[in-house]
């Protein structure tokens, strides 16, 4: 094979762009849902999001609700197919309150007969996180994390969320200023398991918090996202890794066929997919405009 026939081709294909001597393409996108309520000040919140309790407000792209409330938002959101795993994000600036308020996320499964969920929530009365599981009856909490915060620091919490059909895991990450981390490795606070299952991987999640007398509660942004990048139509020792913002991460070799990058512990969005042979040398780079997040799937076609 002479190399000197083949070209860099520069073409954006389903966000693809910059790709050297073979092509990806975007067949399925993991349909992400991100709100970082940058619509301007607002009394609702929008974007197909449903108000429960009491109205919000969006000011200087923060979410609050009125009043100094309590309440709780959730917006219903279904993911790729291929993906059964969920990660589901939330960056609070929490406040000192006299009484027993929270912020925190919920994946949750809901139908005509079932009500299930995981939630993480940080409890500023008793300075600690706390999650709870619930498959019928009352819930309750399966894990607790103490942890100080002051007033008005900005905070983002993770939940990651798999079912196997047989049991319930799950990982759960605190950590701040997540666009200059690498990966959240040394960020994790739980890590559990549970006998229950929640069924179908949820379609409904709610980012939640309560109002305390003195300042609101107030939600920065929130991300929905599958756990995985699938890239199929690798061949050989055909390799692939994602890269930045803040780092680079290790390869994934393929297996008939695919490889799949788990994103677990890596800071979102990243930014560019690189497919490589068995000794690192670069075949083709992606960096779609809209960032790489879990649930997305491309295809590759490398000619080498």
């Amino acid at each position: 094979m002479t190399l000197g026939l083949l070209t860099s081709i520069v073409r954006p294909i389903g966000g693809a762009q910059d790709l050297l001597i073979g092509t990806m393409s975007l067949i399925e996108d993991g349909n992400f849902f991100f709100d970082e309520f940058s619509r301007g000040n607002a009394q609702n919140i929008g974007n197909s999001w449903t108000e429960h309790i009491v109205g919000f407000n969006i000011a200087d792209f923060l979410l609050e609700t009125k009043n100094n409330q309590a309440g709780a938002a959730s917006h219903t959101h279904s993911l790729s197919t291929h993906d059964d795993n969920l990660i589901v994000q939330g960056t609070f600036q929490m406040r000192e309150g006299p009484s027993n308020d929270v912020g925190g996320l919920r994946a949750r499964v809901t139908g005509a007969l079932e009500n299930k969920w995981v939630m993480l929530q940080w409890n500023n009365l008793f300075n600690q996180y706390q999650m709870s599981f619930k498959t019928s009856g009352a819930p309750g909490n399966i894990k607790t994390f103490s942890q100080s915060m002051d007033d008005g620091d900005l905070t983002t919490l993770r939940l990651v969320v798999e079912d196997s059909g047989s049991f319930t895991y799950g990982r759960a990450y605190h950590f701040f200023n997540p666009a200059s981390m690498s990966a959240l490795d040394n960020d994790l606070i739980f890590l559990f398991e549970h006998s229950a299952t929640l069924g179908d991987i949820p379609a409904t999640t709610e980012s939640y918090f309560k109002q305390s007398a003195k300042d609101p509660n107030k939600l920065d942004n929130t991300i929905v996202a599958g756990r995985n990048v699938l890239i199929t139509g690798l061949s050989g020792g055909h390799q692939a890794r994602i890269l930045g913002p803040a780092a680079t991460q290790s390869f994934v070799t393929q297996i008939d066929g695919t490889a799949s990058i788990d994103i677990d512990t890596y800071a979102l969005p990243m930014t560019t997919l690189e497919i490589a042979d068995g000794a690192g040398s670069t075949l083709a780079l992606v960096t779609p405009a809209k960032g790489l997040w879990g649930g997305d799937e491309y295809s590759a076609s490398v000619i080498i």
